[in-house]
């Protein structure tokens, strides 16, 4: 048996944040034969869940990692079977520098995106990801339970995002870890929290060897699960980062069924 792990945006979806054809085949051929297919997803738990549930990744035997490794939850059981947090006392700094560099800021509940400010990021951050936002304009400074996630977006401006990187990194020290999906967007999680420890974690809870398992992204927060798998794949839409350090590099892109030929070549062929 052989486990594929797979990012979502800019890996398994095109660009419009859709499953293509070829993927979703090859993706059915491989459940077909006994292998497993677990999204591996910077987004929210309720956004991998329904993503999973299209794709029919919602049975028994199923699972999904979110908030880039976060949480690793049984989708057949509908349980959490591994979550680590970032600090309340972190998740407030972050968002009083951020709101001093003009930057918006997100957090999650089980359910919705929960964010102090109703602005134009917000509303295309859910439209990307098909999920609902709630406006609490006191959401940091009255969190009650430390949150899977936090996430600073600006779509316009990422060289300010770097900056604010920094800030953060040098407040929340060993508490916290930092990473970007995308350009546009700042992962803010607890330390030690990447897809590649949360893979190596269902690896060990399935009793599936690394050799046999296959990691696909494309962007920083990939790295991790790239480098831990057996093989580790980058998008040939990637990051120039990420190709370094991946044992191959498609040649169809994330529009044209990349993850269906990494399913070809390395479990149905093989």
């Amino acid at each position: 048996m052989k486990c594929l792990f797979t990012d979502l945006d800019g890996t398994f979806l095109n660009d419009e944040k859709l499953v293509p054809e070829k993927n979703r085949k090859a993706v059915e051929k491989m459940l077909e034969a006994g292998h497993k297919v677990i999204i591996a997803t910077g987004r929210a738990l309720p956004s991998a869940i329904a993503q999973a549930t299209r794709l029919g990744l919602n049975k028994q035997g199923c699972y999904c990692i979110a908030y880039n490794g976060a949480q690793v939850y049984d989708l057949g059981a509908g349980k959490s079977l591994y979550h680590k947090t970032v600090p309340v006392e972190c998740a407030r700094e972050a968002y009083h520098i951020c709101k001093q560099a003009g930057l918006h800021i997100q957090t999650y509940d089980d359910e919705q995106v929960l964010t102090p400010y109703d602005d134009d990021e917000v509303v295309e951050y859910c439209r990307r990801v098909a999920m609902t936002y709630r406006v609490i304009p006191e959401v940091f400074e009255t969190l009650k339970e430390a949150p899977s996630k936090v996430l600073v977006i600006d779509f316009a401006d990422t060289g300010k995002l770097c900056r604010v990187q920094e800030e953060i990194n040098r407040m929340g020290g060993n508490l916290i870890d930092t990473y970007f999906s995308c350009p546009e967007l700042l992962e803010i999680v607890g330390h030690g929290v990447s897809k590649g420890e949360a893979l190596e974690f269902l690896c060990n809870y399935l009793n599936v060897a690394l050799e046999d398992t296959i990691g696909c992204g494309d962007a920083e927060n990939d790295i991790s699960m790239i480098e831990r798998a057996g093989i580790g794949v980058c998008m040939c839409n990637g990051d120039p980062k990420v190709k370094e350090r991946a044992d191959y590099i498609t040649t169809l892109n994330n529009n044209q069924g990349g993850v269906a030929e990494v399913i070809d070549r390395f479990i149905l062929e093989a």
